[in-house]
């Protein structure tokens, strides 16, 4: 999931600005990163990407309903106007892109980011530079840039208040977001103004709107402008959440604190977010009304913020998978790219998992992380047949399903203890998707490529 910290919904920004003015010296390490190029004079470092620039938004093939210049408006945007120097341009993942997942992808001055598919539906990466966010200042090398207040790099920043208030609804209500164009798609879903007091900021570049009163981390929406300013929808149409939740990135930058009982935290997203504060291990009061923790809305769960003690605020509230079975089914086989639906659990905490560097059958495991989190009875919560598990080096906790011979697991999963990969199990041998040793697998089964430096497959 791709969630930009700034903007609106219609992820269009950008500006024709141009450079920041030569000090006269040639850049040298990591200013040389970020800054304007061209095919012509290139980069001193890395490579220049001046694939896109300038585009225009709206126009009589896709009008912007609302635009209080008339639906015809077109509002001008760019990415990279003036090109951008980076270790790695944009490219497919799979193809020579950076790797997200890998902090040393794009060296000492730039970070991977994802940005989402592209028309193929293959994952696009670049490399961007890094930076120190500030609500105040523009910390990048071009005048037109925008740093991150989530990721801590620099983007394409907006160029005019029109771009911030221009996104993509769902107007013609079908639940999904299909673009309109007058002679290719006229059923699609129009551009629309959001007229909620939308501001380019032109010393940051960063999209500003007022706060509405009450707004804060975990409340429903469907647009970023009624959240917080600078917080963010993740909207049920495009993500899935119920109902939608604001958040908010970048809550450690000074000024940048999260609203009302809004908590700001790191473990969940990775970078500093806001999110809605619950007790782990309290769900709703009333026996038919199993549908969300206590303290969070329909159809959340409360995941433990990896540190406080069991008792008020404790977690925080994100989507969970509530149904009707609340005996969790640890180990049971399940699809990743779906929601999840076949992991059973209580507390709403049943997710679908794969592991890293080993791979089993049907894509995923049934799982409950942190079951051991303060609040929770780790004896009981993973139900018959499973334990509670630690991760080696971390707080983390999940449930694994136990086992005598690989016979006990699912097929293409082996049977060990697993401490040697990190999964501490107190010398129970667990169903894993991996093996070291051909013991680890069913009768007739071979363990390829595993060794006791690397996890491989009963095969």
């Amino acid at each position: 999931i791709v969630l930009d910290d700034a903007g609106t919904d219609s992820g269009m920004t950008g500006t024709d600005s141009g450079p920041r003015p030569d000090s006269g010296s040639p850049p040298t390490g990591c200013d040389r990163v970020g800054i304007a190029c061209s095919p012509d004079r290139g980069c001193l470092t890395g490579e220049c990407e001046s694939r896109l620039g300038e585009y225009p938004i709206g126009g009589p093939s896709d009008p912007i309903q609302g635009h209080p210049d008339g639906d015809e408006t077109v509002v001008n945007a760019a990415y990279f106007p003036n090109g951008y120097c980076t270790p790695n341009p944009l490219n497919y993942v799979n193809s020579g892109g950076c790797d997200p997942n890998d902090e040393t992808s794009c060296g000492d001055c730039a970070a991977c980011l994802n940005l989402g598919p592209d028309s193929t539906g293959q994952t696009l990466s670049m490399c961007f530079k890094t930076c120190e966010p500030s609500l105040t200042e523009n910390t990048c090398p071009q005048d037109d840039q925008d740093c991150s207040l989530g990721s801590g790099v620099c983007i394409w920043g907006c160029g005019s208040d029109d771009e911030c208030a221009v996104y993509r609804g769902d107007t013609n209500g079908d639940g999904e977001i299909d673009p309109y164009d007058a002679t290719e798609n006229p059923g699609g879903d129009h551009l629309v103004y959001d007229d909620a007091g939308w501001t380019c900021n032109t010393t940051t570049n960063r999209c500003e709107h007022p706060t509405p009163d009450g707004a804060e981390a975990g409340i429903p929406c469907e647009l970023d402008s009624q959240c917080e300013n600078y917080g963010r929808c993740i909207d049920e149409i495009n993500y899935e959440w119920p109902g939608g939740y604001c958040l908010k990135f970048g809550c450690n930058v000074p000024g940048n604190e999260c609203e009302g009982d809004g908590v700001c935290d790191t473990r969940l997203f990775g970078d500093p977010v806001c999110l809605s504060p619950c007790e782990v291990g309290a769900t709703a009061t009333a026996d038919d009304d199993y549908s969300h923790a206590r303290d969070c809305r329909e159809g959340y769960s409360c995941s433990w913020d990896g540190a406080s003690d069991a008792g008020a605020d404790n977690g925080l509230c994100i989507p969970g998978n509530y149904n009707d079975v609340r005996t969790a089914n640890t180990g049971t086989t399940c699809n990743t790219s779906g929601d999840g639906e076949e992991c059973h659990s209580p507390f709403g905490m049943g997710q679908c998992r794969d592991w890293d560097g080993a791979e089993g059958p049907g894509g995923g495991y049934c799982t409950i992380f942190d079951c051991g989190a303060p609040g929770l009875d780790s004896d009981t919560i993973c139900g018959d047949g499973a334990i509670c598990a630690g991760v080696s080096m971390s707080v983390t906790t999940l449930c694994m399903q136990t086992c005598d011979t690989a016979a006990d697991c699912t097929d293409g999963y082996g049977c060990w203890d697993t401490t040697p990969a990190g999964i501490t199990t107190g010398g129970e041998t667990i169903c894993f998707a991996g093996c070291l040793e051909d013991s680890h697998c069913r009768s007739g089964e071979t363990c390829v490529g595993g060794s006791m430096t690397t996890l491989g497959q009963c095969e």
